[in-house]
């Protein structure tokens, strides 16, 4: 046999398996369920192919969680921006953000792994709305990036949970794969998990979405689909074409972006120094104050610390309010207030090491008392023994007998 006969009996072998593979995937998608048939969407076709899309219109009185939906509308801009440090954020309506959340084929990123369902939701006059792209197979992710860039362009900035490190930088490097420009490069970004971490890891221990979602947001999700999970039910859609085991993902994304709404508002309902409501934990509270501070806005970090202080909270609560509103004082140089602070520390807890070495710091630095500096060290000593505060009292002794 010469080698045009070998080609063409391979190319009619090629040819022959390719319709047997084709008929085998028909045969196995009757079987299943097809994906219009159980998830609410349709087909849309664009310039580079085609895919599914869903779309979701919930109304203000819509419950999530302890949020209802009307409440988070709200959401003050400034206040994320502070969150977030991102100040461009700051001349935008909250209706002028997009909700992305995104399930992908990998949990941890690179080129190989695809975002195969985009989650996509807004603000808007009525309620929310939220989009759902879904790629029913790998040929469709052109035309839904392209639908994704034609309607970013539509706004101003993202939130995300862990966006920065995931999320965008994945979707910006399928954008590049497909010779589309990576619009979500210079988009300005607030990304909540870093802002919840720090707000709430004096209580918690694991910051994920799902675990804030229990603990804060108020919600349990019932029969939801574990998030290292999906990449392989995709894989067996894929492999299956039946929307039953597709199905729950719909629902997972869905979650997320509505949980990314009700986080928003509460972290921000948190860094608010005129929201002080009974449900919030005073060291929420004093972690928002925090961020006040580092911001440099210490007018409205001492508005957190005294509201707190002037509540009915724990002794403990009280203390570490007392000792951040005394640091800022000291720092603005308001040496009275400072000084008034810490001796009110003592009055609660003649045991604070922290408020004795601030006023024998004080007394030996700006008030010149040696005797008083001297007296609280020796105090600080007794409390929590140190070498640093040995060298102090050693130091201070010596001044006093050269006087």
């Amino acid at each position: 046999m010469n080698i045009r006969d070998r080609l063409s009996l391979l190319t009619r072998y090629r040819v022959k398996a390719g319709a047997t593979e084709r008929t085998n995937k028909q045969l196995e998608a009757k079987t299943g369920l097809s994906i219009e048939e159980l998830v609410p969407g349709e087909e849309i076709s664009n310039e580079k192919g085609c895919f599914f899309l869903t779309r979701y219109s919930f109304p203000g009185s819509f419950r999530h969680g302890c949020y209802v939906l009307r409440d988070c509308t709200p959401i003050d801009t400034h206040l994320l921006s502070i969150l977030t440090n991102d100040p461009s954020i700051l001349k935008y309506r909250i209706e002028d953000g997009i909700f992305l959340d995104t399930e992908t084929t990998g949990l941890v990123g690179g080129t190989g792994t695809l975002p195969f369902l985009i989650g996509l939701g807004w603000f808007e006059k009525n309620g929310f709305s939220l989009y759902q792209i879904f790629l029913r197979d790998y040929d469709e992710e052109r035309a839904a990036l392209h639908y994704i860039m034609e309607f970013l362009r539509e706004k101003k900035f993202l939130i995300t949970f862990n966006g920065k490190a995931f999320d965008v930088n994945l979707l910006n490097t399928r954008f590049i794969l497909n010779r589309l420009p990576p619009l979500l490069e210079n988009m300005p970004h607030a990304d909540l998990l870093y802002p919840a971490r720090r707000i709430f890891k004096h209580r918690l221990n694991d910051r994920s979405l799902s675990t804030l979602e229990q603990v804060v947001l108020g919600l349990t999700r019932e029969g939801d689909v574990p998030g290292y999970e999906i990449p392989h039910l995709y894989f067996a859609w894929l492999k299956r074409r039946d929307a039953r085991i597709i199905a729950r993902v719909f629902e997972h994304n869905r979650l997320d972006v509505l949980s990314l709404v009700t986080l928003a508002a509460k972290l921000t309902e948190l860094i608010d120094p005129d929201s002080m409501t009974s449900d919030i934990f005073p060291g929420d509270k004093i972690q928002a104050g925090r961020i006040w501070s580092d911001r440099c806005a210490f007018s409205h970090a001492v508005r957190v610390f005294e509201s707190l202080r002037s509540c009915e909270i724990d002794q403990l609560s009280w203390l570490s309010a007392s000792r951040e509103l005394s640091i800022i004082y000291r720092r603005l140089g308001c040496w009275e207030e400072a000084v008034s602070l810490w001796k009110q520390i003592i009055v609660r807890n003649p045991y604070d090491t922290f408020a004795l070495i601030e006023l024998a710091k004080y007394y030996e630095h700006r008030a010149r008392n040696i005797e008083a500096a001297l007296d609280y060290a020796k105090r600080a000593q007794n409390v929590s023994p140190s070498r640093e505060i040995a060298h102090r009292i050693e130091r201070l002794s010596k001044r006093l007998l050269r006087r």
